[in-house]
């Protein structure tokens, strides 16, 4: 059932490109995005099928934040926020407990949270309460709509701040020693293994760094001899061999947990660059 839906949407969202250029332009331009969501959402998945069978990983990630720049993902974040904040509390926040008593042993060293990918920002309220020795906490989405919603309505205390950026580009831009950076639930199988070192990069600059991931693995990445990443998944998202990405970045692996689920692996981790 679900080949056959996923092959109905393929040839919808072909059929949908040729015959209405317009709607792949609106997609390109990030505008009207309510505007034919359904076929917007069937032309991006056709183009990550092509993109996938061409081996482009370029245009695979580009495929990708379009989705989540537009009304998918803002359709994403509306939708299963309660979800998203349950599978976080009951599953990965262990991972936060353990970033907490490390920066409890840092005595200091580590003053700024940035989320990246906040979506309706209680993951970062939720971290921004249980690490006290936080003092700046900022969460970076790259979808306009989401973050005009919770900049609405900001958290109490003043510690919590929120902007649409690209994640690399915000924090090129915005260097400071002692940067923790979260992911949640899925936010770096969105970047191709180029940009995934490339914002690792950006990160080490300004030591000491921390990043603490809670990322999807693919049922069949050999994580101990497959080092390079790969498009897996229904999303055509990419699996990354995180501990490898890391590493070969300068980071320490200081921490690092396998949650195996029914409907994927979950990597928990955090590196640490002094």
């Amino acid at each position: 059932m679900g080949e056959a839906r996923d092959t109905l949407k393929l040839m919808i969202g072909r059929v949908a490109e040729l015959a209405l250029p317009q709607l792949g332009r609106e997609i390109d331009e990030i505008r009207n995005t309510a505007r034919a969501a359904k076929l917007k959402r069937a032309i991006l998945y056709a183009r990550l099928r092509r993109a996938q069978s061409r081996g482009d990983v370029v245009a695979v990630e580009k495929a990708l934040g379009k989705f989540w720049r537009g009304e998918g993902g803002d359709r994403f974040h509306n939708h299963y926020a309660h979800e998203r904040r349950n599978l976080f509390r009951e599953l990965h926040s262990g991972v936060i407990d353990t970033l907490a008593r490390l920066l409890e042993e840092s005595g200091g060293r580590f003053p700024r949270l940035v989320e990246i990918g906040c979506g309706d920002g209680s993951t970062l309220a939720y971290c921004a309460q249980r690490l006290p020795s936080i003092a700046e906490a900022v969460g970076l989405d790259i979808n306009a709509a989401v973050i005009a919603r919770i900049s609405a309505e900001p958290p109490a205390g003043g510690r919590i701040r929120f902007a649409e950026a690209d994640a690399r580009e915000w924090l090129a831009a915005n260097p400071r020693p002692g940067t923790v950076a979260l992911t949640n639930g899925g936010v770096l199988e969105y970047f191709s293994q180029a940009n995934f070192d490339a914002l690792l990069r950006v990160l080490a600059r300004s030591p000491p760094a921390a990043l603490v991931l809670i990322e999807p693995v693919a049922p069949d990445h050999d994580l101990q001899s497959q080092t390079t990443s790969f498009v897996f998944g229904h999303e055509r998202s990419f699996s990354h061999n995180h501990r490898s990405r890391l590493t070969e970045a300068g980071f320490e692996v200081v921490f690092a947990e396998e949650i195996p689920t029914p409907e994927v692996r979950w990597m928990l981790m955090i590196g640490v660059i002094s």
